[in-house]
């Protein structure tokens, strides 16, 4: 026959399992993935992206400056296109604000049943050209394009997420430990 002890373990065991899969779970980490992402469009557009496009942790990195003829092109459009942030003259990708309004943060398990966050651009441009591929031109600096790189978290970024999660994290246990 159990012990008293026993008895208890095997609750607390079973409340324990209970909660990983909760904090765990997709709806869970929901929130934690919108706030992500909306982190990295705030930072984006004030000027500032990532050393690399999947970075996590590390120092917000400044955008190159603009072009002066790309500068012209920019107040030219000034009257049509609302720049998201800032200025025709400020590098903040944002000129007609389509790519980074379309960043959408996707929560998925993987094969291993694990939890991951995809923040990344979607849909496609009306010249035909994908949110995720100008983004990963903007990343690597292709063509004429300075390396621009946005898609990741900063340290900065992480602490504002993380102290998001620890509420939902402590939420949960309130819910399975009470």
């Amino acid at each position: 026959m159990a012990s008293d002890f026993e008895k208890d373990l095997d609750k607390f065991s079973k409340k324990l399992e209970n909660f990983l899969d909760l904090a765990t779970s997709v709806n869970s980490v929901k929130d934690y993935a919108k706030i992500a992402r909306d982190q990295v469009v705030k930072r984006t557009t004030t000027g500032r992206g990532v050393a690399y496009s999947g970075q996590l942790g590390g120092n917000p990195v400044k955008f190159k400056g603009l072009h002066p003829s790309y500068i012209r092109e920019r107040e030219h459009y000034a009257d049509v296109i609302r720049f998201a942030k800032g200025a025709p003259n400020k590098s903040s990708l944002t000129f007609t604000g389509e790519m980074l309004a379309s960043v959408n943060a996707m929560v998925r398990k993987n094969g291993k049943g694990k939890v991951e966050i995809l923040i990344q651009p979607t849909g496609v441009r009306a010249d035909g050209i994908s949110n995720k591929q100008l983004a990963e031109w903007h990343a690597t600096g292709k063509g004429n394009l300075p390396k621009r790189a946005f898609l990741g978290l900063t340290r900065l970024d992480l602490t504002k997420v993380n102290k998001t999660y620890a509420e939902t994290f402590s939420e949960i246990v309130g819910k399975v430990f009470k």
